[in-house]
């Protein structure tokens, strides 16, 4: 049976039995936490010390008996009970016995002798040595934890040299036990931490203290250690015990994660922007950022999501807002962006661009909302400065559009006029001019108009915009070559004109500006054959590019110095060019993201590659 944990199990084994008794009932007198049971013969006691429902804190036994002495049954005992608490009781004594006692492993020895004062003796020396196994078993339980754990302990005498160590303590400094042992801590830390952990030890109770310090280990990088330490008193000194763990992974996890907090505050403060995190079951916000430059008041002032509705949005921007957070879907793929106007109670307005996204828990419910709110007033301002512009520009193109053709039709009627009534070669120059002016304005127009609109792309066929183009040029016996299927995502109308202007360059500057001229003349004056042109074919070729499309030519080509000019607003090397054609394909191009270059093409002339083109399948 198991006794009580107040109570001292006692196995007296002798081979007189009333004598066992008797004892059992002197010492049960002596401490009332003795609980005796005896065994008359050495194999009964033996079962007993070796059943593992019994629990035996001592024995006591007896020298002489029958068969097994007293010396051989501590013998066996000891095979299995190295550490149990044995002791001698017999009345056949000798300083031989003694000494073979002690060889064998006693606890203690003891004669019988006479009078009740003997039984006082064995009570005293059964306590003793039943303190003892069990302090050395509670230092063994405790020293076996102290070389289990991965942190080093130590312990520290006054001058804070070691006086113990545990093996990891001895593998986290790289020097064995014996080593540090009598040590200084001074030989492991730094002067200054060392003074720390002085300081730290000198407020003189037992508060746990912490305290970081790098720890010398030869022939290694310094360790980061973290030592959580406190003092204990003993007797006239105190010892500080404690321990040791690396946390050199987490100092520079941390580090690296500093330098990259202060990266995206600089980078945040750079772009007038705030990353904002909600948990949207309670409300709660956090942020990072310039907040009070953006808000005008700290962000501590408007700690959840109602707070900052009401303090910082303009009243007449919260319901988009609201209504805008309230179409979010519960997959953590949703985001949102709106735009709203700080509160006026904060100072002058500022617009507020937000790109918001849900994220959803281990339920897929959405648990939280990360966003980025940037101030994007000064955008708006320009937009709004720039919208200005634009409808200064409108109405100036509409007015001088109007005041141009008004007398540009009344020339041309005079001119028409003019050739019934006398021929002139001058005439003809007149009528380029008139040509010219007329196309100036339609460029003019066109190109204001496409700046304006915005960008609708839908799927386009690049090969039925381009007949499309063709059959509303004026070709001059050229001839189109479409070699490809390509579909392109791109908005149509500002395509056509980009590919219009593409296809009119390539026949413009493939025949040549007396060629015009001369055919400009046979129209007015069919009766002369002698003017009649002598015309020249310009082969225009239109085809794919993994990532665009091309337009070829097989005329003069562009010379290599002029590439970097060819799309700047009023370059031409026609003599009645408008300048604008091909500035109106950079624009279209630049509209969409796409890249615009020319190259030589395969004869010799001018090849127009667009790239950057996002193709249908």
């Amino acid at each position: 049976m198991r006794p009580r944990p107040d109570r001292i199990r006692v196995l007296h084994v002798d081979d007189e039995r009333d004598f066992a008794e008797m004892t059992s009932a002197f010492l049960a007198q002596e401490d009332e936490r003795f609980d005796v049971v005896t065994a008359t013969s050495v194999e009964r006691g033996l079962a007993l010390v070796h059943d593992a429902d019994e629990v035996v804190d001592c024995v006591v036994s007896d020298y002489d008996m029958p068969g097994t002495n007293g010396i051989e049954f501590l013998r066996t005992v000891r095979d299995r009970h190295p550490e149990l608490p044995f002791v001698l009781f017999t009345a056949k004594g000798s300083e031989e016995i003694a000494s073979r006692a002690i060889s064998a492993g006693v606890t203690d020895y003891l004669q019988k002798g006479q009078g009740v004062d003997r039984y006082t003796v064995l009570a005293n020396r059964i306590q003793n040595a039943v303190h003892r196994y069990e302090s050395d078993r509670e230092l063994a339980r405790y020293r076996q934890i102290v070389e289990t754990v991965d942190e080093g302990v130590y312990v520290l005498d006054d001058d804070l040299r070691f006086v113990f160590v545990n093996g990891a303590m001895a593998d986290l400094t790289g020097r064995s036990r014996e080593e540090l042992v009598g040590t200084p801590l001074s030989s492991l830390v730094d002067a200054g931490e060392t003074s720390e952990h002085r300081e730290s030890l000198a407020v003189g109770d037992e508060r746990v203290e912490t305290v970081e310090a790098r720890l010398r280990a030869p022939g290694t990088d310094p360790v980061h250690g973290e030592f959580r330490f406190s003092v204990f008193p003993s007797d006239d000194r105190g010892y500080t015990v404690g321990t040791v763990r690396d946390v050199t992974a987490q100092r520079e996890h941390a580090t690296a994660l500093e330098r990259v907090r202060d990266r995206m505050e600089f980078a945040l403060d750079a772009t007038d922007s705030v990353i904002y995190e909600v948990d949207i079951a309670t409300g709660r916000q956090t942020r990072h950022g310039p907040f009070e430059r953006l808000y005008g008041f700290p962000s501590r002032e408007v700690p959840t999501t109602e707070s900052f509705y009401r303090r910082a949005i303009h009243p007449d921007d919260r319901d988009d807002i609201v209504h805008a957070r309230k179409t979010f879907r519960t997959t953590s793929a949703d985001r949102v962006e709106y735009e709203y106007r700080t509160h006026p109670d904060a100072g002058p307005d500022r617009w507020i661009r937000s790109e918001a996204y849900v994220h959803a828990g281990p339920s897929g419910a959405p648990e939280r909302l990360v966003g980025l709110a940037t101030d994007i007033t000064r955008l708006k301002r320009r937009e709004q400065e720039l919208e200005r512009r634009n409808e200064r520009l409108d109405e100036f193109v509409s007015v001088a559009s109007h005041d141009i053709r008004n007398p540009l039709n009344v020339a041309v009627g005079a001119l028409e006029l003019a050739r019934e009534e006398c021929e002139s070669d001058r005439l003809d120059t007149v009528a380029d001019a008139h040509d010219r002016i007329r196309a100036l304005v339609e460029d003019l127009l066109r190109l204001a108009r496409d700046q304006r609109r915005g960008v609708d792309t839908v799927p386009v066929s690049v090969a039925d915009l381009a007949e499309r183009c063709w059959r509303h040029l004026e070709t001059d016996g050229s001839r189109l070559l479409v070699e490809t299927d390509r579909v392109v995502l791109a908005d149509e109308t500002r395509t056509y004109h980009l590919l219009e202007n593409l296809l009119a360059n390539a026949v413009e500057h493939g025949s040549s500006s007396e060629e015009r001229s001369t055919e400009r003349r046979s129209r007015a004056a069919p009766d002369s054959p002698g003017d009649r042109p002598t015309t020249t074919t310009t082969t225009v070729t239109v085809e794919g590019l993994d990532d665009g499309f091309v337009v070829e030519d097989d005329g003069p080509g562009v010379d290599a110095a002029e590439r970097d000019r060819v799309f700047g607003h009023g370059y031409s090397t026609a003599t009645d060019g408008t300048g604008i054609g091909l500035s109106i394909v950079a624009d279209v191009a630049e509209t969409h993201g796409w890249e615009v270059a020319v190259r030589d093409g395969a004869d010799g002339g001018a090849r127009f590659e667009v790239r950057g083109v996002e193709t249908v399948e």
